[in-house]
């Protein structure tokens, strides 16, 4: 019943966005067709959106205060205390319905509402989509299985967006298909592979990013300005290429300059748990099995200390806010527990 009740909320959040792009320029994701209804049951609006836009979380408030006080309660809480999620869901759903979209897409939009790019999600938010591909190695033709999906992070002021696109390839189970060996598997990329392709709020790509073969790039956190992109980089099965760590954390500008590669070369290093940028991309924190590493977007490891445990949140001055299994949050200052330490 409580997940019920969070997507309905989710699904509420993302309708301010259309509201919105009147306003400045934008990028919208439209995965999902919202309608909403007066009391009456009179189809007030029709609009397309996603699930979790930050600009329609006053449409979700207006929408819970005016259930709550139909219910003549104050919060979800009283609701729940009074057994009412059953009539709560009831009156939510009298005034909105949603229907995911077969064909979503990221629409880029400026400032007078004009759609000036438009990218098909193809493989986004739904079963991967697969095909059969033939292809010709040494004059003979091969059957390959091919599975393409789509994922997509948006910052919180949705001015850039990093499209990550995942192609798997794999032999099809046919007779004759054994007989291509590694040299030929190798020319016809059989595999996994990811790409990030990064976009300004005109539909511009501003860089693209492609990993070696059977590597996934994973843990994306972005800046709220969209300057810094930051994600980890990992092998998927077999083996890693010579001097190629396992893992990787990888830090971008916007333009597609790399700031920081982490490990530099073959380390057994694994990355746990996450990791947290500051809202300015100028701080950056991840663990590592044992430890935490604090690095500036520079390059620069300025602070490593005993694990705490996951990466929550960590501020433009420094001062991290990490989970802890005895407490429910811990805040450390960065620099002040470094400084303390070293003066020791």
């Amino acid at each position: 019943m409580y997940k019920c009740v969070m997507f309905i909320f989710t699904v509420i959040f993302g309708l301010s966005q259309i509201l919105d792009a009147q306003a400045s320029s934008k990028i919208l994701l439209e995965e999902q067709e919202i309608t909403l209804f007066d009391e009456n049951g009179t189809e007030i609006k029709r609009l397309v959106t996603d699930h979790s836009s930050p600009e329609a979380k006053n449409i979700g408030k207006e929408i819970q205060d005016k259930v709550l006080k139909k219910l003549g309660v104050y919060s979800y809480k009283e609701v729940s205390k009074k057994r009412l999620e059953a009539k709560y869901n009831q009156e939510i759903n009298k005034l909105i319905k949603s229907i995911e979209l077969n064909e979503p897409k990221l629409k880029f939009i400026d400032s007078k509402g004009n759609i000036v790019e438009q990218i098909e999600l193809v493989g986004y938010g739904k079963p991967s989509l697969e095909e059969i591909k033939i292809e010709k190695v040494d004059g003979k033709e091969i059957k390959i299985n091919q599975t393409l999906s789509r994922r997509i992070k948006l910052p919180k002021d949705r001015t850039f967006v990093a499209l990550v696109e995942s192609v798997d390839r794999r032999l099809a189970n046919e007779t004759g298909n054994k007989e291509i060996n590694q040299e030929n598997q190798r020319r016809i990329q059989l595999g996994y592979k990811d790409t990030l392709e990064y976009y300004d709020k005109d539909g511009r790509q501003l860089f693209q990013k492609g990993t070696p073969l059977n590597m996934a790039i994973s843990d994306i956190v972005v800046s709220d300005d969209g300057n810094i992109i930051a994600f980890i980089q990992s092998y998927t099965i077999g083996e890693a290429a010579e001097n190629e760590p396992y893992q990787k954390l990888r830090v971008y500008s916007k333009d597609g300059k790399e700031l920081l590669k982490y490990p530099e070369n073959q380390e057994s290093i694994q990355f746990t748990a996450g990791m947290a940028l500051s809202p300015d991309g100028k701080y950056l924190q991840v663990s590592i099995i044992g430890f935490d590493l604090f690095f500036d977007t520079q390059g620069n490891l300025f602070g490593q200390i005993p694990a705490k445990s996951a990466p929550y949140w960590i501020d433009n001055n420094g001062i991290a806010t990490i989970r802890n299994p005895d407490k429910p949050f811990e805040t450390l200052n960065i620099k002040d527990y470094l400084k303390n330490k070293n003066n020791k």
